[in-house]
């Protein structure tokens, strides 16, 4: 996305007709020098070159916005000055309730942990015969003790992710 003056929610509303409930936009009006087409779809996808996922932008004016940059003004009236973070992890599902206001840093606590080797979920460390429970946040890692199973030791890293991210603790298998 380039670093442009934010649209105006009212401005969005005058070129686009909205649908926040499926995150779709489609053209209201024809752009000057454009072969859009009023009522076709707006926008398309593309790679971010930065983390090789895949979003929806509008290119208007000459210049490309995500998609959920703009649902995410329409739905809450304010541009988003960091980011919009996709709740179920989903870069191309734009609906309004899929989206919020985030920071770099929450929008880093809702992304999948990486694959690990053993079968041992996310947060959870063989240590000796017991399991050590461990989270990070800003870098620092939190011992969160020892335990017998590693389902005691699985129940302790979500307690504390839900403790130390609140509302953006990544939580496996949530929907929206």
């Amino acid at each position: 996305m380039t670093r442009n003056k934010p649209l105006t929610k009212k401005y969005i509303e005058s070129i686009f007709t909205v649908n926040l409930i499926t995150g779709k936009l489609y053209w209201k009006v024809s752009p000057k020098y454009s072969s859009v087409e009023i009522g076709k779809e707006a926008g398309h996808v593309l790679k971010d070159k930065r983390n090789d996922r895949h979003y929806f932008y509008i290119t208007i004016r000459r210049v490309r916005y995500r998609r959920a940059h703009l649902i995410l003004l329409l739905k809450t009236g304010v541009w988003p000055k960091n980011q919009a973070d996709h709740i179920n992890r989903n870069t191309l599902d734009d609906r309004a309730i899929n989206l919020r206001h985030a920071t770099v840093a929450q929008n880093s606590w809702n992304k999948m942990p990486a694959k690990r080797k053993n079968d041992l979920p996310h947060g959870v460390y063989l240590d000796g015969n017991k399991f050590r429970a461990r989270i990070k946040k800003n870098y620092k890692s939190i011992h969160l003790g020892l335990f017998a199973s590693k389902e005691k030791a699985r129940a302790a890293y979500l307690n504390a992710q839900k403790k130390l991210f609140g509302e953006f603790a990544m939580i496996a298998g949530r929907k929206v």
